[in-house]
């Protein structure tokens, strides 16, 4: 069997937790309400969900703050260490081969087709070597 839509909601609801409701529809999706008796039923036009709880703070940034340091660059020397620590891969480069319909001959671009009659037939990953 299986299980009702809001099977997990239900649950929490059960449990103790508050529930949110809103009324959605193909044009807008209005903004979550409190619901004290959620209906749960399965109209397409109601969502329920469990109300987002705040987060704790770490306790770094918790004993940051009695020292005066504000969030933004608490936030800002967070990004920096992560950054440092795990750097972003670089982005593989290409260069696509494109053929024109109805032509033998290819060119070489950086970017795929984007013109109705042109065709990307694939692709080079350009490799850069460390020395």
């Amino acid at each position: 069997m299986k299980p009702h839509k809001w099977a997990k909601e239900i649950k929490a609801w059960a449990d103790g937790a508050e529930i949110e409701v809103r009324v959605s529809d193909s044009n807008h999706a209005y903004v979550w309400t409190d619901c004290e008796t959620p209906m749960f039923d399965t109209n397409e036009k109601w969502e329920y969900r469990i109300k987002p709880q705040p987060k704790e703070l770490p306790e770094v940034v918790k004993h940051w703050l009695s020292l005066g340091v504000d969030m933004e660059t608490i936030e800002k020397t967070v990004v920096e260490v992560i950054n440092k620590q795990f750097p972003k891969p670089k982005e593989p480069q290409y260069l696509y081969v494109l053929r024109e319909q109805g032509k033998s001959d290819y060119w070489l671009s950086p970017f795929p087709a984007s013109v109705k009659n042109v065709k990307t037939i694939g692709k080079i990953k350009l490799e850069v070597d460390d020395e």
